[in-house]
């Protein structure tokens, strides 16, 4: 006998199975749905960083196909001063002859290369001058005969090479400037010494303008370079970002608790951010911070959605036995509000019209309080109703264990922990609405066959 009491519930195992398979059915229900979600949102973020992307490129385009012309035209100019003059130089045909074929085949290999095959063709220019021209010839050599020698197509070149530098930092992506800050510095500083001293004699400034132009071509060759290798390594990472996202955005759906739905939503931002993350190093370091925690997460909410699945057939089930016993749901009454998510209750009107409260927690355990019903206006009871109550409490505890008994068949087993007996304390009142208080006729007849059946078994 007990006017309240706990126990733990178990469901059968084929129950237990049968709710699995509707729980993970639900999981990749859901999972898919948040899969396709995060594909759009993949889709827009690309098509931001190609608008993104597309500045880059165009200066770098732009850049080294500037920069090769130039440097064709200047290697050019070098095998031609080569060519004429081992034409004119005395030594022999023969000489003459072979040094022409060399130039030829450097200048055939000259138009289609790229920079980086320029850089080895140079050297090979270099190589054939020391070879083919005196030495005097070399320290003079400079262009195609008297015109490169020439002062004016010197300050030519050096105004143009200032201008083509200067066009090219005064477009140089933020993304480079950040990056190499330094070297862009020194870039600025040498052509801000070079404009200052463009009236006087520029060509000073000829080879710090070549330099200049040169470190800003291997900024560009640098960057690509590592940009390649960083993104391979980010693709790698920001799968795994990708796979987190979709859990947390499945368990900020699907989780009971609304704790750990505001969880899921806060780790769910934070991977966001993570994925936009541009530095491979700081996406590895904080992944492997946050990994654990999402993890830690997504098992707590699976627990947790597990255990309320459960509950929530075990309580359909007790509802439906205590229906077939001529117990009536009714509103919630007087009842403070629970824990967020961690107990559920309903209440009852017995066939003695009084009530009682169920309560199913995540921890498998369930809960039954006998209490008074009250209707509006009712004024405390008289020693003699009182008696009358422990003895419908005295009721309650017979249907209790015929519950327990006809739980078991339909998969739910109960198992008492403790019980409080009618009369060991005063018994909880709670007060019924005036239009709860008239049950429907199909109750009432259920009850009075109830009640019937108990004096014939009294």
């Amino acid at each position: 006998m007990s006017e309240y009491s706990s126990s733990g519930y178990t469901l059968s195992r084929a129950e237990q199975a049968r709710l699995e398979r509707e729980r993970q059915e639900r999981l990749e229900e859901e999972r898919k749905r948040q899969e396709e979600e995060r594909k759009r949102q993949l889709e827009l973020m690309r098509q931001r960083m190609i608008a993104e992307e597309r500045e880059r490129v165009a200066w770098a385009s732009h850049f080294s196909e500037n920069m090769r012309e130039y440097r064709l035209a200047v290697l050019t100019d070098r095998i031609n001063a080569i060519q004429q003059t081992t034409a004119t130089r005395p030594g022999g045909a023969e000489h003459g002859r072979k040094a022409a074929r060399a130039c030829a085949g450097l200048l055939k290999r000259l138009r289609s290369a790229d920079i980086e095959q320029m850089d080895k063709l140079e050297t090979e220019i270099g190589q054939l001058q020391q070879d083919y021209l005196p030495t005097s010839s070399n320290t003079t050599l400079t262009g195609t005969g008297d015109v490169l020698s020439d002062k004016r197509a010197k300050r030519q070149e050096a105004q143009q090479l200032l201008s083509r530098v200067s066009t090219c930092i005064a477009v140089l992506p933020q993304e480079l400037r950040e990056t190499y800050h330094d070297q862009v510095d020194r870039i600025t500083q040498a052509l801000e010494l070079a404009d200052r001293e463009k009236e006087t004699d520029l060509t000073l400034h000829s080879e710090s303008l070549r330099w200049a132009e040169m470190e800003l071509l291997h900024i560009g060759r640098q960057f690509e370079a590592r940009r390649k290798l960083t993104q391979k390594r980010l693709v790698r990472s920001r799968e795994a970002i990708n796979g987190f996202i979709v859990r947390m955005k499945t368990a900020q759906t699907l989780a009971v608790l609304p704790e750990q739905r505001e969880k899921a939503g806060l780790l769910a931002q934070q991977l966001e951010q993570l994925y936009q993350q541009g530095n491979p190093d700081v996406v590895d370091r904080e992944l492997a911070t946050i990994r654990g925690a999402v993890n830690d997460l997504w098992k707590d909410c699976e627990d947790v959605r597990k255990k309320d699945q459960e509950r929530a057939a075990v309580r359909a089930i007790v509802e439906e036995t205590l229906a077939e016993m001529g117990y009536e749901v009714i509103p919630l009454l007087e009842v403070p509000t629970p824990p967020r998510g961690h107990s559920t209750r309903t209440q009852f009107k017995t066939t003695d019209s009084e009530a009682v409260e169920v309560s199913l927690g995540l921890d498998e355990s369930v809960q039954f309080q006998f209490q008074h019903l009250v209707h509006e206006g009712d004024r405390s009871g008289t020693e003699a109703e009182k008696e009358a109550l422990v003895t419908k409490c005295g009721r309650w505890c017979r249907d209790h264990d015929e519950l327990i008994k006809r739980l078991r068949p339909k998969g739910v087993v109960l198992d008492p922990r403790w019980r409080v007996a009618p009369g060991e304390r005063e018994i909880r009142s709670v007060c019924l609405p005036a239009e709860a208080a008239e049950p429907p006729e199909k109750m009432k007849r259920l009850r009075r066959r109830r009640e019937e059946q108990r004096r014939a078994t009294e």
